[in-house]
């Protein structure tokens, strides 16, 4: 007897920028993980000068915030093809350009070299560094122990050339 088990080892999650996500599951979210909020604020914040990411219309700009794959799954690329796949799959909607976000030098390197158009670098910071305030109105540096860790935040142009190879 043959079995086939298909198990879900990466996973991205990307939006449209244009589409209010539902204040019902961003309030358990908020609940669960009560600075997700200011760190949502901070990204959302941290933007080019060109405002590439503000959206006047549905299906013009797509937010790649999260691309995690499962342990033991680490390192066999299939986070950079989740992100390809995502970047082809934006381009042939008629999406005009992805605003991703990540905190993986290798995703970075990705996203900074699409398939398809052009990307360049929004702004980068260290964790450690970042501050907001807690419930109590007191500043927290919740990332303070987590060493040296980076984030970045491109811009990925899909109106360009066809540089699929």
């Amino acid at each position: 007897m043959e079995c086939n088990v298909h198990r879900l080892v990466s996973v991205a999650l990307s939006f449209d920028a244009f589409v209010a996500r539902d204040p019902r599951t961003t309030h358990q979210l908020c609940a669960a993980m009560p600075l997700y909020n200011q760190l949502s604020y901070f990204l959302a914040a941290v933007n080019d000068r060109n405002n590439l990411s503000q959206p006047s219309l549905c299906g013009e700009v797509l937010m790649q915030q999260e691309c995690v794959t499962k342990f033991r799954y680490e390192n066999l690329g299939l986070g950079m093809a989740l992100n390809r796949f995502v970047t082809l799959e934006a381009r042939a909607r008629g999406y005009k350009g992805i605003s991703a976000c990540t905190d993986s030098k290798l995703l970075a390197s990705n996203w900074m070299n699409p398939p398809v158009g052009r990307s360049h670098l929004v702004s980068n910071w260290i964790f450690e560094e970042l501050e907001f305030w807690d419930e109590n109105r007191k500043v927290v540096m919740p990332y303070e122990y987590i060493g040296p860790r980076r984030g970045w935040k491109i811009w990925c142009d899909l109106t360009g050339e066809s540089e699929v190879s």
